[in-house]
């Protein structure tokens, strides 16, 4: 009796334990608690103050052959996915992945995320007029994880089972050996497709069928590659919701498609287009001078932006042995003069990239690591004495240079009876430091002169302290990669003032080439 009545306690308890992991919400947060509670009226980002109704005019560039965004084949159109699909839960962009109910009025996880419940909105309809039922997301599930993009077929296929409570309500069941945190909020921005519709269309074809969906817009009109016209719902289900206010708001978009961006830009100046957004930092800097941004009829606005920035930059891949050396890398970072060519190809616009999290909280840009951080470091391959040299050195040594004879582009060989008074040049021997950690980082060296074309491998000859050719590794020897070296050595000096013989009486030009192996 008394075994038996621990086992209804046990067993009572975990049934407790269990129905509170799954409370459902109004939405779901990868970490933490939501920013909105279940009340919130807005999306801080949604513009109350906005009028509704009227026309945007938007231009995109290319082409389209296809209505269907969920298929590899063809060129689908933009923004199809976005105004006449919908998802169970919506991005809030204010919240670093937190998503709330669109089609789903709430949300429930197990407490270690091995399965998600979604409860569906009794007035949520398709353009057609036909409710969304647990069905259509059934539906969805299974024809996306199977015949439909990489992505999906990637994200879907972790879904091992689903249970359809009733009409309204749909559990999905992942791997419980191998729980993942995010795949709730992936499976909630899944975008749902009436069954009624697509049960009899070929998902994987490009076809220019229009597309059903319950979003707030539909495709009103097409001219095959050259217009999309969206056409806003009288009806729209949503148009209530809370996180529907405010957005969503002209009654008409139209895209057209343009074959180059120059074209689209005079069709914005004869005002064909609404709006531009500037890709071409120098056209931003002097292409508005034509009569409609003159009187006030264009307006320029420089938005700041207070998402991520991302990364754009060149990845080295450190696996690989030629490119494990720090010195190396640093040396190929030196190579690009960022600062010239910002003033000269973009105006100054740029910001140089510092931080794989850049304008986020995350980036640790011009703070001093805290002790949490360096008790994190004392493990890390980054903590090594060689490396931590190299990263402090190369870091105090980085030249910042500017003109057209930027120390870091162009390198001088200098004969006795050339002159050192180019404009803008920077002697060599002014950053010993930062040559010597090209020099140690390159092992052979391309030279070109201008009395012919003519390359030449040299191996470096060089002092100040740098490691001499017997030291190298040859597992080390970036043989695919020819850089810029000069070194103070006489014998090097008087090597290349050999080789400038009969050579115009200006500075010689050192490029940089990748060479086989």
């Amino acid at each position: 009796m008394r075994f038996l009545l621990s086992t209804l306690v046990i067993g009572l308890f975990a049934v407790t334990q269990n129905a509170a992991a799954q409370q459902a919400t109004h939405g779901l947060a990868m970490h933490g608690e939501l920013a909105l509670a279940a009340d919130f009226t807005h999306y801080q980002h949604a513009d109350l103050r906005a009028l509704k109704g009227g026309t945007l005019r938007q231009a995109q560039l290319g082409s389209f052959d296809s209505l269907n965004p969920f298929s590899i084949r063809g060129n689908a159109a933009r923004n199809i996915r976005e105004r006449v699909f919908e998802s169970l839960l919506d991005r809030n962009y204010d919240e670093a992945f937190s998503l709330y109910g669109l089609l789903a009025e709430s949300v429930s996880t197990a407490e270690d995320r091995s399965s998600v419940t979604f409860r569906l909105r009794p007035q949520a309809r398709f353009s057609d007029g036909v409710p969304v039922t647990a069905a259509d997301v059934a539906f969805t599930l299974e024809l996306l994880k199977t015949q439909g993009r990489p992505n999906h077929r990637y994200y879907y296929g972790k879904v091992e089972s689903f249970e359809i409570t009733d009409d309204r309500t749909i559990t999905l069941n992942f791997d419980a050996n191998n729980p993942d945190r995010e795949l709730p909020l992936i499976l909630g921005l899944m975008p749902i497709l009436p069954r009624h519709i697509y049960e009899s269309r070929d998902i994987q074809a490009a076809s220019l069928q229009l597309p059903i969906g319950s979003g707030p817009y539909v495709i009103e009109e097409i001219t095959p590659g050259a217009q999309v016209r969206f056409q806003k719902q009288a009806d729209y289900w949503a148009d209530d919701l809370p996180l529907m206010v405010g957005r969503h708001n002209f009654q008409l978009i139209v895209e057209d498609y343009f074959r180059d961006e120059n074209t689209a830009f005079e069709a914005f100046k004869a005002g064909d287009v609404d709006i531009w957004f500037e890709r071409k930092p120098q056209r931003w800097l002097s292409g508005y001078q034509f009569p409609a941004a003159k009187d006030g009829r264009v307006r320029k606005q420089a938005i700041p932006l207070a998402t991520p920035s991302g990364l754009r930059a060149f990845v080295l891949n450190t696996r690989r042995n030629r490119l494990q050396s720090p010195e190396l890398r640093q040396a190929l970072d030196l190579l690009f003069d960022f600062q010239w060519v910002n003033k000269v190809l973009y105006g100054g616009v740029y910001q140089r990239t510092d931080s794989y999290f850049g304008n986020t909280p995350l980036s640790a840009q011009g703070q001093p690591a805290s002790d949490e951080e360096m008790a994190l470091l004392q493990d890390s391959p980054i903590d090594k004495p060689s490396w931590r040299k190299a990263i402090w050195r190369h870091k105090a040594t980085v030249p910042v240079v500017t003109g057209n004879y930027a120390a870091k582009r162009w390198t001088y060989c200098k004969p006795p009876a050339m002159s050192y008074k180019e404009p803008n040049y920077m002697p060599l021997t002014a950053k010993p430091c930062v040559w010597k950690s090209l020099c140690n980082a390159a092992r052979m060296s391309a030279w070109r002169w201008r009395g012919g074309v003519c390359w030449r491998k040299l191996a470096l000859i060089y002092r100040c302290g740098c490691s001499t050719p017997a030291n190298i590794s040859a597992a080390s020897r970036p043989l695919t990669l020819i850089l810029w070296c000069i070194s103070t050595s006489p014998l090097y000096r008087r090597a290349m003032n050999r080789r400038i013989i009969g050579a115009p009486r200006r500075p010689v030009r050192k490029v940089a080439a990748i060479m086989p192996a």
